[in-house]
């Protein structure tokens, strides 16, 4: 509880000065927020070094605005780059259930289904596996 109350303390002062959010860690678990571009992140150089075993990712929550007002971050380029830097048993999740996004995921290599969504939220949300 306290590291969470530093870290968002962390979070706050880091907005302000426009610095790089601290990462939150609490014993084996690393919580990176990444705010930008995702389509820069996603298409440029930048994303390889997350190919690395040791720095991919084993869970990304991937909630932009909808598929109809940023298409393109709802393009099967996209997913593929979050599907070639996710663990292999790595997991995808998105409120959005849109079956067009359902097929870029599935292009990308990912294996999508519906579960139901959270208390007093959406219906279904997607969660993909790798």
């Amino acid at each position: 509880v306290e590291a969470t109350i530093q870290w968002f303390a962390d979070v706050e002062a880091a907005g302000a000065s426009q610095t790089k959010i601290p990462n939150l860690v609490i014993r084996d678990t690393i919580l990176e927020v990444a705010i930008g571009d995702a389509v820069q992140w996603c298409c440029s150089p930048l994303y390889h070094p997350y190919k690395e075993s040791d720095l991919q990712f084993d869970a990304i929550y991937f909630d932009p605005f909808s598929p109809e007002s940023s298409p393109r971050l709802w393009q099967a380029e996209i997913f593929a780059t979050m599907h070639e830097v996710t663990k292999p048993d790595g997991r995808l999740a998105s409120y959005c259930v849109n079956r067009q996004v359902r097929d870029a995921m599935k292009a990308a290599g990912w294996n999508v289904g519906k579960i139901p969504g959270p208390p007093g939220g959406k219906r279904e949300v997607l969660v993909a596996t790798r």
